[in-house]
Order: structure tokens, then C-alpha cells, then sequence
């Protein structure tokens, strides 16, 4: 009983430096970069961001999933047409999770300093969701297409400044050995070889 009456004769103050006291500390960017010398890139995961077996998730359900394409012994017509001519193939990845609800829209952007494509499909997963998006920023890269793949439900406004850390962070390095393979279980894009 007492201490249910000292509680309530803390000041508000008190309470709210008691509680911001218990939160986790903001890990520093070294902490949060995430190299992938094998496929040519980093970047820098935003705070509270999760990164896990080729994902990187945000708290609000943002995720963002990467492949990189090898052009080397690709098809010179199917390269010559990049970035349009993996638009069939970012369509049926959005098709494959989700209803698309409009046609996409285009629109010329940076990745780690490349040319860029951002490629937005609105989306639903029922009829009766809110319409989230899903994106693709295509960019080359040597010898290398990487396609970024970012599916944003409509919830998940909050986390959109977060979303423009992670892709404003990001860089290319020097491939190191074969890039990694699409994350198990999901939509894997393929280049046509000559």
C-alpha cells in the first residue's frame, strides 16, 4: 500500500526519465552496416531495422529484398534493353504476393551514386486492404544489375524516412567472389544467356 501511494507522488517527470532510461540505446552506424563483399554492396540498416538471411525488415513491415544479375554471358539484346526489359519479370514478382492495382509509375533515381530506375507498382494483398506499393530501384553496376525490392504496406508510413536512410546509404564495393543467391522461398529474376 505504500508503495502504490509513493508511485502516485512521483512527479511526471520523474517517470517519464525513468521509463526513457529503460530503452535500448540507438546501436552506432558501424554497427549497423551490413557488407556483402560477395555481391558488391553495403549499406547501413536504419534504427530498429532488422536484417536477417537476405532481408531487411523495418518495425512497421517494410521489407526490402536485393538480387544481383551477372551480365557477362547475358543475352547483348536482353542488356541492351535494361532496365526495361526485366519489367516482365518485377511484374510477375509483384503479381506473385500480391494484386496489383494500377499500372506503375517510373521514375529516374540514384543508387549508390548509378543511374537509377524506381519502378512502383501500387498493390493489395485482399480487395479490401488498403492499397501499400511495391518498388524496385534497378541500377547497373559493372558488369552487375542489382534490383532492390521494396514492398511498403500502407501501415507502414512511419517508416518510410527510414526507407530513404537505408537506400541513401547504400554503396557499391568491389565484387569479392559469386553473389548470393535470392533469399530461399522467394521470387528468384533470371537473365537470358547468349
Amino acid at each position: 500500500v505504500i508503495a502504490n501511494r509513493l508511485l502516485f507522488r512521483l512527479s511526471p517527470a520523474l517517470l517519464v526519465t525513468a521509463c526513457l532510461s529503460c530503452s535500448q540505446p540507438v546501436p552506432p552506424k558501424e554497427q549497423r552496416t551490413f557488407a556483402h563483399p560477395e555481391s558488391g554492396y553495403r549499406f547501413v540498416a536504419p534504427p530498429g531495422w532488422k536484417v536477417l538471411r537476405g532481408e531487411v525488415r523495418s518495425p512497421e513491415g517494410i521489407l526490402v529484398t536485393i538480387q544481383v544479375l551477372g551480365l557477362a554471358d547475358a543475352d547483348e539484346t536482353w542488356v541492351k534493353g535494361l532496365p526495361a526489359s526485366l519489367e516482365p519479370q518485377l511484374a510477375a514478382w509483384a503479381k506473385y504476393f500480391f494484386q496489383i492495382v494500377e499500372k506503375p509509375s517510373t521514375t529516374p533515381a540514384k543508387l549508390g551514386g548509378e543511374a537509377a530506375l524506381e519502378l512502383t507498382y501500387p498493390v493489395r494483398i485482399r480487395p479490401s486492404d488498403p492499397p501499400g506499393r511495391v518498388s524496385y530501384w534497378i541500377a547497373r553496376h559493372g558488369d552487375h544489375e542489382y534490383v532492390v525490392r521494396v514492398s511498403i504496406p500502407a501501415r507502414a508510413k512511419e517508416d518510410e524516412p527510414g526507407l530513404r536512410e537505408f537506400l541513401s546509404s547504400w554503396e557499391f564495393t568491389p565484387i569479392t567472389g559469386v553473389p548470393e543467391e535470392a533469399p530461399a522461398g522467394g521470387f528468384v529474376l533470371t537473365v537470358p544467356l547468349k
